[in-house]
């Protein structure tokens, strides 16, 4: 019966449309959640069952990923047009955004936080590999520490609307601009050697070809975070602990598992 309540749920969040009402109100993403809290209930009630479950719904699956990044994506742009105050905000909508918009900001502190604790205190370089239109980690990090930053993106337009966030973020809080570099480049051609740090954003797909580039080119031991989503059910998105033994540190902070993987150049391929 939980089962049954679970795939009407999806069902019903598939057919939702993603309008500007389900941006400011986050209607969307509590039902996200709730899915997500069924998902792991169901889990640990029967796991056999629950993997027959996600056998058999594959594509409705499928379907709800891509709801979900798509809201992700859509959420992330409305806050970078805030951010960097290009989109006007509805005078009915001023008090929802601006709680909705505090919920965000504290969400990724507090991801911020949990993913300092984990790694070494004298990292100097950090690399973010996917940070979308709306960089919230890279503030945090660019606020919180001292460390030099780059910023990777594959969606040239993403990159452009995270520069300008940082840049209208940066200048009332006196942050130099030299701080952050953002780069239009995929993760598997970047050259990590100089990075300390390196975090795996959650939406990335098929990490195994990142590791690979992420080996070949460091040249010293460093800290890897990646991020998984607990709101996405497609494989390709999931941890496929092939790395077990270089794993250092894991957390679960809301809807992303945090992994820490500590990889040495004697360990290249």
């Amino acid at each position: 019966m939980q089962l049954d309540n679970l795939l009407h749920e999806i069902v019903l969040v598939n057919s939702h449309p993603i309008d500007e009402h389900s941006l400011f109100s986050m209607d969307f993403y509590d039902r996200l959640q709730h899915i997500s809290m069924q998902f792991s209930a169901a889990r640990r009630e029967n796991a056999a069952v629950f993997n027959t479950f996600i056998d058999t719904h594959k594509d409705l699956l499928a379907e709800l990923d891509r709801k979900a990044l798509d809201y992700e994506m859509k959420y992330e742009e409305q806050m970078s047009g805030m951010m960097s105050r290009r989109l006007a905000i509805p005078q009915s909508e001023l008090e929802s955004i601006s709680n909705n918009r505090n919920k965000f900001i504290d969400f990724y502190r507090q991801l911020y936080n949990a993913e300092r604790a984990l790694i070494r205190s004298d990292a100097a370089n950090v690399c973010h590999v996917g940070c979308g239109p709306m960089p919230t980690s890279v503030l945090m990090w660019a606020k919180y520490s001292a460390c030099q930053i780059t910023a990777l993106d594959i969606i040239q337009d993403a990159v452009a609307q995270a520069q300008n966030v940082f840049d209208c973020w940066r200048i009332p809080k006196d942050v130099e601009a030299h701080r952050v570099r953002f780069l239009c480049q995929p993760g598997e051609t970047f050259d990590y050697k100089d990075m300390d740090v390196i975090i795996l954003s959650s939406s990335i797909m098929n990490k195994k070809n990142l590791y690979a580039a992420i080996k070949k080119t460091i040249t010293k031991t460093v800290d890897v975070i990646e991020r998984e989503p607990n709101f996405l059910y497609e494989s390709g998105y999931l941890n496929a602990d092939e790395m077990a033994e270089q794993l250092i540190a894991k957390t679960t902070l809301n809807n992303v598992n945090i992994r820490l993987y500590r990889l040495s150049p004697e360990q290249q391929e």
